[in-house]
């Protein structure tokens, strides 16, 4: 009984060792893989850099050598996200040119270089990637309107900004030069005249004379608190149009007619407002017209009148104000037989 434990318990020995033996040998087994890496050029620590591009088309594909166990490393670490490539300024890259090898650059990163996988192809083998070292400025902000808006008290946080740009756009600086916080018209139409407003990421642009995609500015955005203000204008309308409006279901049962034909017009209407607006109206891009409206009460009541008064209603844009009102028209109304 003795001899058969032991006999036992040395099959199941050679069973664990076999096993073991096993899969050392399946994870030292060497095979061929493929995928495709995404990588992200940046500039390396303490340096400040404009890199184009600053990721390829196409993601380079790599065929590499490794163990069973190696790729299930490598397929944990790495999670689909771009892997960082820190690039320096190259003096004798002509025009900043640089010229880089591929497979040389993924054999140099951690996460295969640890794993001590062999890369043996990386397509494309080689691509150029332009590296330009960045000049820095430090520029006031000044807010810049749309349209016929104007804006007062105002204060800008912060007052200036730093910006980044290429040594050769460097000398295209003046000393005029500011950053800009741009209002645009569609944003300040539809803020309330003559009260405060306070915008928190107003876009700041670079000056018009380096404004190019290697610009950049730090912050970004800059918080904007002014009084809303408006240029205005006013102009005379030499005649503007009258309509009647009724009721769809009193048409058929009454004739309304002006007492006075020349009616049909309100001659010399004076308005104020926006310049914008008031030049659309001047050269008629903006009609403006004027509405008898009766309601159907009102047109019962007026059966049998030699007239009665009506107010025209002025349709124009609500910033268009009216100099006078005007005055109330004569209308004749009988009913249809």
């Amino acid at each position: 009984m003795g001899m058969f434990s032991a006999r036992i318990r040395e099959l199941l020995m050679v069973s664990i060792v076999a096993v073991l033996v096993w899969l050392y040998a399946e994870g030292e087994n060497i095979k061929t893989y493929e995928m495709d890496i995404p990588i992200q050029f940046v500039a390396a620590t303490g340096q400040n850099l404009l890199i184009t591009p600053s990721r390829l088309d196409v993601n380079p594909h790599l065929t590499l050598q490794c163990s069973s166990a190696q790729w299930a490393q490598l397929e944990q670490l790495f999670d689909g996200s771009p892997l960082p490539v820190p690039l320096t300024e190259d003096p004798n890259a002509p025009e900043g040119n640089q010229q880089l090898l591929l497979r040389q650059l993924f054999t140099s990163m951690p996460i295969f270089a640890n794993l001590s996988v062999n890369i043996t192809e990386v397509k494309p083998a080689q691509i150029t990637v332009n590296v330009k070292k960045l000049q820095t400025v430090e520029l006031k902000i000044s807010v810049f309107t749309e349209g016929d808006s104007q804006i007062q008290d105002v204060v800008i946080e912060p007052a200036t900004a730093m910006m980044h740009l290429p040594k050769d756009l460097f000398n295209n600086l003046t000393e005029q030069d500011v950053i800009q916080a741009r209002l645009n018209k569609q944003l300040l139409d539809q803020l309330t005249l003559n009260q405060t407003h306070t915008l928190k990421a107003v876009q700041l642009l670079p000056p018009e004379t380096v404004r190019t995609e290697g610009v950049r500015i730090e912050p970004s955005t800059a918080q904007v608190t002014f009084t809303l203000t408006r240029q205005a204008k006013s102009a005379t309308l030499s005649s503007i149009a009258v309509r009647l409006v009724l009721p769809a279901a009193s048409a058929s049962q009454y004739e309304v007619s002006l007492v006075n034909d020349e009616d049909k017009l309100i001659r010399a209407v004076k308005i104020t407002g926006p310049n914008d607006l008031i030049d659309q109206i001047s050269e008629r891009k903006i009609k403006i017209w004027a509405d008898l409206k009766l309601e159907a009460d009102e047109l019962a009541k007026g059966v049998g009148k030699e007239s009665i008064a009506i107010v025209p209603h002025i349709q124009k844009p609500d910033a268009v104000k009216l100099v006078e009102a005007p005055g109330a028209i004569n209308l004749r109304i009988t009913a249809k037989q």
